[in-house]
């Protein structure tokens, strides 16, 4: 902060594309340089010499390749784009960014961040002018969740079969004492359309989470399936699930994986001489917020996962269901990483789905979990190709 004093303490979470496992955030710019693009972080107006003058939430796009002399300058060595959001008195701060090439080119050209104010920011950056590049619609936020719910992770972005894309995300943190002792405000998973233009709650479908059950060896979860029209008049722009448990917070970066979009909540235990906490993987349709129809799970531990597990209700009775979320039984588990497997392997594939998917490798506060994860149709194989004349 002493080359810009807007920059505050970041706590960016890298994310991974999806097609080549390579970092998201290092990117190629439409003015031909790569970059590197983080948020600003938290706290920039702290008086240790470099306080920032505004407070807002600014995005960073770091050169690369230029020749370092020692002193960042704006312009030459990084560009900013600021928000507008945040004041002295109660500064904002922006989280990961998610760098998006809509175009196939290799080239960056749309930016989405969250902010600690519960804004989901889209930054138009298309232009090979960087003087061009800005907050899109017209400085407004894409979505505004309800006061208390910061976003401090990364969003993840799906296309739209109707145009456009799906931007999702979950809101809370855990930076504070008082995320893990409360005052508690309820959090959610959001699915936003953005087909151009702002997006209201008011826009989304409430799905909600209907109750718990339990199979093979831990705790599930069922939700709702609320119609989510996309060509109604006028057209829901998407959906938001709140989160049921008390505390419980999505501090970790969201995941596109086997054509399901994958939560990993947290529940820490308000007891400081206490350990760790609970966490949950909730993997839902990212269009709708269901549970999958081809299942995602193996809840019943037959070895196969199917659009419907046998579970047990808390009153005992053994129903037959649609799972959407998981319970760890190793506490708390950050952002899984996920393998791609044959069905084969390990038998823990039924035949509903896209023939593979997953292996869920979770390294919680109390240990190391492995259980499969279904593939939906569609979700795998050739997605390209390019045809090279000599």
């Amino acid at each position: 902060d002493r080359d810009d004093q807007d920059l505050g303490y970041t706590f960016n979470q890298p994310t991974v594309n999806s097609l080549n496992k390579l970092s998201a955030q290092i990117v190629k710019m439409n003015n031909n340089k790569w970059a590197v693009v983080i948020g600003n972080g938290y706290n920039n107006t702290e008086a240790d010499g470099n306080a920032s003058t505004t407070g807002h939430a600014v995005l960073y796009i770091l050169y690369l390749s230029n020749t370092f002399g020692g002193t960042w300058t704006l312009g030459t060595d990084y560009i900013k784009i600021t928000t507008g959001s945040g004041t002295l008195a109660s500064p904002n701060g922006l989280a990961t960014p998610l760098p998006v090439d809509t175009n196939g080119d290799g080239k960056v050209d749309l930016i989405y961040a969250g902010d600690i104010n519960g804004n989901m920011w889209k930054f138009d950056v298309s232009s090979a002018s960087p003087a061009s590049w800005a907050v899109a619609n017209a400085g407004s936020p894409l979505f505004t969740a309800p006061a208390g719910q910061p976003i401090t992770s990364a969003p993840q972005v799906f296309p739209h079969p109707n145009g456009g894309r799906m931007v999702l995300f979950g809101t809370g943190k855990f930076i504070e004492t008082a995320d893990a002792s409360g005052p508690f405000t309820t959090q959610a998973l959001y699915g936003v359309w953005d087909n151009g233009g702002t997006v209201t709650l008011s826009d989304l479908v409430a799905q909600t989470v209907i109750d718990t059950v339990s199979g093979a060896g831990t705790s599930f979860r069922r939700v709702s399936s609320n119609t989510v029209d996309y060509a109604g008049a006028p057209p829901a722009k998407g959906w938001f699930l709140n989160l049921p448990a008390t505390g419980e917070t999505v501090p970790f970066n969201t995941l596109i994986k086997s054509g399901l979009a994958l939560f990993s909540s947290m529940i820490p235990s308000p007891d400081p001489c206490a350990f760790g906490g609970e966490g949950w993987l909730m993997a839902l349709d990212p269009l709708t917020g269901w549970a999958s129809a081809y299942g995602s799970f193996d809840a019943d531990g037959d070895g196969s996962i199917t659009a419907t597990e046998s579970v047990t209700t808390g009153g005992g009775a053994t129903v037959s269901v649609a799972v959407a979320g998981r319970k760890s039984t190793v506490g708390i588990a950050p952002t899984p990483t996920i393998l791609d497997v044959p069905s084969a392997a390990g038998g823990v594939y039924g035949s509903g789905g896209g023939g593979g998917g997953g292996m869920v490798y979770a390294n919680g506060t109390g240990g190391l979990e492995r259980f499969g994860l279904q593939d939906q149709p569609g979700s795998r194989g050739r997605i390209m190709w390019k045809e090279i004349f000599q």
